[in-house]
């Protein structure tokens, strides 16, 4: 599950941050959101999503 996880995030432009911790800057589909939310009823996956972080020249040279 967690290869398949990690697959379908890099698929639609994902990065991956630390372990265990994937990234967009990107709106989710609504049916994306949907599996994550599937997903977190079973597995531990958690979605979270903000628009306030502090400092973000690192996150930022990920999507370069």
């Amino acid at each position: 599950v967690r290869t398949v996880l990690r697959n379908k995030l890099e698929s639609i432009g994902f990065k991956k941050w630390q372990n265990s911790i994937w990234i967009s800057p990107y709106s989710l589909e609504p049916t994306i959101e949907n599996e994550l939310n599937a997903l977190a009823e079973h597995y531990f996956v958690r979605l979270i999503k903000t628009k306030d972080i502090n400092f973000t020249a690192d996150l930022e040279e990920l999507f370069m």
